[in-house]
């Protein structure tokens, strides 16, 4: 007969009850560090724009590498407000050339303004990690998605060693994330 069936029916709803409220308090004390935390970041000089920037859809189109004030704006006439936007409209080769007609902005700027903006999809991968990604081979989530992560990580370092594009890099841990987030993302 094993333990449970021989203790009082008492003493398993008192434990069940514990059990409840401390799985309620953990979950109010994670809650609680993390507006903690998003109250720290705020507090930071820039550090509101890090807290809100966790999606493509938010983020400016200016955010990515190589998109200055004044091809932001071109952009921003031709539709492309966000870093989603520029994926929507860049994506594919056709969209591409017909946003280069718009802008007189190179297909080959676009092209490689897309494939940052793809990888950023990933919440964790802002601009420089994005850059720094297309720089070591991987340009789309697509080969993200195929990546070890342990050859990737050395992938980057030894670009970054060269580029000089980010000042730490993203560990082993992190990296994983990336791929299994990339994973969860549609083709």
């Amino acid at each position: 007969m094993s333990k449970l069936t021989t203790l009082p029916y008492a003493a398993v709803g008192v434990a069940a009850k514990t059990a409840r409220t401390v799985n309620t308090r953990l979950d109010e004390f994670i809650a609680q560090s993390a507006d903690e935390g998003r109250r720290a970041v705020s507090r930071i000089p820039g550090g509101t724009r890090l807290v809100g920037a966790t999606n493509t859809a938010s983020r400016p189109v200016t955010d990515v590498i190589g998109i200055d004030a004044r091809t932001g704006s071109k952009l921003k006439e031709a539709g492309v407000n966000t870093v989603a936007d520029l994926w929507a409209h860049a994506g594919d080769r056709t969209g591409r050339s017909e946003l280069s007609a718009r802008t007189a902005i190179d297909t080959d700027r676009l092209s490689t303004w897309a494939r940052h903006a793809d990888l950023m999809q990933v919440k964790a991968i802002g601009p420089r990690y994005a850059a720094l990604l297309d720089l070591a081979g991987v340009a789309s989530l697509k080969q993200l998605r195929r990546r070890n992560p342990e050859t990737l990580r050395e992938a980057l370092d030894s670009t970054n060693r060269t580029a000089k594009v980010v000042e730490t890099l993203p560990g082993i841990d992190e990296i994983s994330e990336w791929i299994e987030k990339a994973s969860l993302i549609s083709a």
